[in-house]
């Protein structure tokens, strides 16, 4: 009995494991993000999508994004739109801001965010 509990506990752990790996794994294919350049000031990324980022604002960070492949639907904040290759836009902090991307290939995007974005400054929007 003492040999099946720690059998079932050792089947329990890799489950949940490799549940953790294949989630992760998942988003890893959904965005890539890599890094381009960073300063006090801003940070730049270079930023690839398949399928889309969830709504979210940054407390602090204003956003410009450079579309250089691919299109998507864009929200920001009530205001939805699409945008292509060659589009520019402006993200002001505070900004409820999601994608969807609407091509087969994955958006491609160069975001500048000001100042140096850190990664702690997202914030998700349950709905």
């Amino acid at each position: 009995m003492k040999n099946m509990k720690k059998m079932f506990t050792r089947s329990l752990c890799t489950f949940f494991f490799i549940a953790i790996a294949l989630s992760m794994q998942a988003q890893d294919k959904n965005i890539q993000v890599e890094k381009l350049y960073t300063d006090q000031l801003c940070s730049s990324f270079k930023i690839m999508i398949r399928d889309s980022v969830r709504l979210h604002y940054h407390t602090d960070h204003t956003e410009n994004i450079f579309v250089n492949k691919g299109t998507a639907r864009m929200q920001l904040d009530t205001s939805y739109f699409e945008i292509k290759k060659g589009d520019h836009f402006t993200i002001p902090k505070g900004t409820k801001h999601a994608v969807w991307v609407s091509s087969s290939e994955a958006l491609e995007v160069i975001s500048i965010q000001s100042p140096e974005f850190k990664g702690k400054d997202r914030h998700f929007i349950n709905e």
